[in-house]
């Protein structure tokens, strides 16, 4: 039997490897098309960083335009400001760039008004030509006519006036719109802080801001510093400006030199040399001196001097009067490049190139220091004017008691009595052994005092208890304490309600501590004053109703201040202060400091003739000076601080301080912030809001 063997078939040699190709190409495929992704979206990556630099290039110089749009509404009268039209442009220059303001509409004064307020709508726009990029802000003024004209000003008008170095840390916050203004007379450094609602910072010395900071105007006899993601509108320096922050910056000026390491620049001049390291965008530089670029886009480079590219930056056009320095001949981030002089390491473009030509750069105004009119601080200059001036004579608490109603003018002593109980804080002319009114404690029946004079004592204090001493005084210093204060709304309260020490002006000779309870007061102490949970507030913020009909210690009101027949306030200066610490004998100055606690809130003027320092929770309606008498020292303020400067009532003026004597009062030259203005300040224009279109 034969067996068959099989073998088994081989393919045709031609199908040889074809599924292996098959993969290859597949996979081959898929390769390209992820590669093709790749490329897609590193593309679009690329495109959208251009068109964010490119839009936020455009924005920064917009908000730019919209600073100096309100500078150009500040130099205009009530005339030209009713001459404003709609569709009215302006045309606004920074550096080579033009930028248009577009008025949108003008709503002049309500009839009848006494403040001439103007409301201007207008929209500014940027067009960056290089960068591709517009920007549109649409931005509403309110401008008053004639608000900053020159006067004769005194040192108290402006807001806060800080007359030694100002350190803020901690929760300060401002409210007030316009008239949150610091003038500092010495260095300003605000850092490791959330501080909110500054509108201008004045300094004679340096400023120097970080964490997240915004302020609307710096303005800097010295140097000024941005760290952190620290912010200016604008920003002017006599010396010059050193910018690390990761913010984007408005307007910057400086007499000497511009260093930018960090952030964006709208517009930087300088009548020194501009330095510019940081990877940001910028708008228009202008140097008196030099300018190197290093990182970053730049959209115009403006130079007296030399200009040097290091790196490869983007700086869309370059004019200097001298020579320009490019990055490499293989450096082709620009558009146009016109030298003076010569250009050097720079690629062969005749097209974008001039060199040599003439190119002229206009510079900035140099700015003018500033100077701080000072006033003079002496508590003893108003002792004469106080109801109730409080002295420590012979062991015992002497009150001299001046134009009071319901009592005689003369000096007493503050006693007990026995009235169901024993109660202190009466006026008496002597005490006895025991510290009760000797006279009309002379007989006690049935457990109340009837002696002569009892019909016409009348109380001046009351602490926590009936018979608690509110007002104390020991090693120089007056204590003075009652109840925990409630807040009301208002927050002046009502006449019926128990404070302290009866309305009017308060003369401590010494130091004064103020702990627990409300004051309806104008305190003043020759010495410093400290503080914790109390309300003070100044007889004019008060109110007529508060000061003059109070029910609490009736029939006692200061006549001086108390006009009953017309039923309001006297015009009297003193009331404005709710605090007031310091005085000089002699030639010697002492005291001045305010030290404000947690949970302390003042209604008015606060005026220390050396330091203010802040801390805990801390609230001050009204306008503060700190006068630096005392030498040296610094004013920190810190913890949560809060100054209101809105809904002033119109019985308190601020700007109205009596005279203490010496000081450099009135000012009648470099008094007014607009005289740093080549132009002049003439009205005054605030910003209310503003959109991007």
């Amino acid at each position: 039997m034969h067996r068959m063997i099989r073998y088994p078939r081989r393919m045709p040699g031609r199908q040889r490897g074809m599924a292996t190709i098959l993969i290859v190409v597949l996979v081959g495929m898929a390769l390209t098309v992820t590669a093709l992704g790749v490329v897609h979206a590193v593309r679009g990556t690329q495109e959208k960083q251009a068109a964010m630099h490119a839009s936020t290039h455009a924005q920064a110089g917009a908000w730019a335009g919209l600073e100096i749009f309100r500078s150009y509404l500040e130099q205009l009268d009530e005339t030209a400001l009713g001459a404003l039209l709609a569709n009215n442009q302006i045309d606004m220059q920074v550096g080579t760039s033009t930028l248009q303001a577009k008025i949108v509409s003008n709503l002049p004064p309500a009839s009848g008004a006494t403040e001439k307020r103007y409301t201007v709508t207008a929209n500014i726009r940027n067009q960056d030509n290089a960068a591709r990029a517009t920007s549109t802000i649409q931005a509403v003024f309110a401008v008053v006519a004639g608000a900053n004209a020159a006067k004769p000003h005194e040192p108290w008008t402006d807001v806060l006036n800080i007359y030694s170095d100002l350190n803020m840390t901690g929760g300060i916050d401002v409210k007030g719109g316009n008239a949150a203004k610091f003038n500092v007379d010495g260095n300003a450094t605000l850092n490791n802080a959330s501080i909110t609602g500054i509108k201008t910072l004045r300094a004679t010395g340096d400023i120097n801001i970080g964490s997240a900071i915004a302020v609307e105007e710096l303005f800097a006899n010295g140097n000024i510093a941005l760290g952190g993601s620290a912010t200016a509108l604008k920003a002017s320096a006599v010396g010059n400006v050193n910018i690390n922050s990761g913010g984007t910056q408005g307007a910057i000026f400086a007499n000497g030199d511009i260093l930018i390491s960090n952030g964006s620049v709208g517009t930087a001049n300088a009548l020194g040399a501009i330095n510019a390291s940081s990877g940001g965008s910028h708008g228009t530089f202008t140097a008196g001196k030099t300018i190197n670029i290093s990182n970053g886009t730049t959209a115009t480079a403006n130079a007296v001097g030399n200009i040097t590219a290091s790196g490869f930056p983007i700086i869309r056009a370059m004019n200097s009067q001298a020579d320009v320095f490019c990055a490499s001949v293989n450096w082709n981030n620009f558009n146009s490049i016109r030298a003076g002089r010569a250009t050097f390491n720079c690629p062969v473009a005749p097209a974008k190139i001039s060199a040599p030509t003439a190119v002229t750069v206009l510079l900035m105004t140099p700015l003018q220091p500033f100077s701080l009119p000072k006033p003079n601080v002496d508590a003893y200059e108003l002792k004469d004017s106080a109801n109730y001036v409080f002295e420590f004579r012979n062991g015992q608490i002497q009150v001299g008691v001046k134009n009071v109603n319901g009592i005689a003018d003369g000096s007493y002593r503050i006693g007990r009595i026995k009235q169901g109980g024993d109660k202190w804080g009466y006026l008496c002319a002597a005490l006895d052994g025991g510290g009760f009114c000797r006279d009309e404690c002379s007989t006690v029946v049935s457990g109340t005092c009837t002696g002569p004079g009892m019909a016409t004592l009348r109380r001046l204090t009351r602490g926590n208890s009936e018979n608690a001493q509110s007002i104390t005084f020991n090693n120089g210093t007056w204590r003075l304490e009652g109840n925990s204060p409630a807040d009301t709304t208002p927050p002046q309260g009502t006449p019926n309600e128990a404070v302290v020490v009866a309305p009017g002006a308060l003369w401590f000779e010494g130091n004064v501590e103020l702990s627990n309870g409300k004051f309806r007061n104008s305190i003043l102490a020759t010495g410093n004053i400290a503080s914790s949970s109390h309300r003070t507030f100044a007889i004019n913020f008060a109110g007529y109703a508060n000061i003059c009909t109070s029910t609490f210690y009736a029939p006692l009101f200061p006549t001086n201040f108390c006009d009953t027949a017309a039923q309001q306030l006297k015009p009297n200066a003193l009331g404005n202060i709710a605090l007031l610490a310091g005085g000089f004998v002699g030639n010697t100055f002492s005291g001045g400091n305010i030290n404000l606690g947690a949970s302390s809130k003042i209604y008015g003027s606060v005026i220390a003739g050396n330091l203010l320092q802040t801390g805990g929770d801390t609230m001050i309606n009204g306008q503060v000076t700190a006068a630096s008498q005392g030498g040296a020292g610094s004013n920190n303020w810190s913890g949560r601080t809060t100054i209101d400067l809105r809904n002033l009532p119109s019985g308190y003026d601020p700007g109205d301080i009596p005279d203490m004597g010496g000081g450099t009062q009135p000012c009648q030259t470099d008094c007014d912030p607009s005289a740093d203005s080549p132009s002049g300040q003439i009205s005054q224009a605030k910003l209310l809001w503003s959109r991007y279109l």
